[in-house]
């Protein structure tokens, strides 16, 4: 698998923005996900994570028509800390009972999406 190098821009499936990859976290503990800002600079800010939780942005495409995925509303939500009532279940990629919870429908779209296209990008780069 090719490694993504530091300072690309890329995309990560729980932010909005585009970021620069920081590379992996230096404390060696996986899973974990920082953002250094860099506010008033005129530069993007750095994204600090695993680099199977990022893909290059200019070498991925969202496709909201996948059916690799699908987005359901609860009457309410399940937990006081959810956001909203939307959850996005992405297959293989997350548990039945731990799909994550949005406040909005384009939300849960826009999560689901960038995490097939970050997985698509990872599995095609292993092949």
């Amino acid at each position: 698998m090719r490694a993504i190098d530091t300072g690309t821009e890329v995309i990560h499936a729980q932010h909005t923005s585009t970021y620069l990859y920081g590379g992996p976290d230096e404390s060696g503990r996986r899973g974990w996900t920082s953002i250094r800002l860099t506010l008033g600079s005129g530069t993007k800010s750095t994204i600090v994570c695993d680099p199977d939780q990022v893909a290059p942005a200019d070498a991925v495409q969202l496709n909201p028509a996948d059916p690799r995925y699908r987005v359901e509303k609860l009457p309410r939500k399940r937990h006081a800390w959810d956001p909203g009532p939307w959850l996005a279940h992405v297959d293989g990629l997350t548990a039945p009972d731990s799909a994550p919870a949005f406040k909005t429908k384009r939300d849960a779209v826009a999560y689901a999406t960038k995490r097939l296209a970050i997985a698509d990008y990872h599995h095609n780069q292993a092949a």
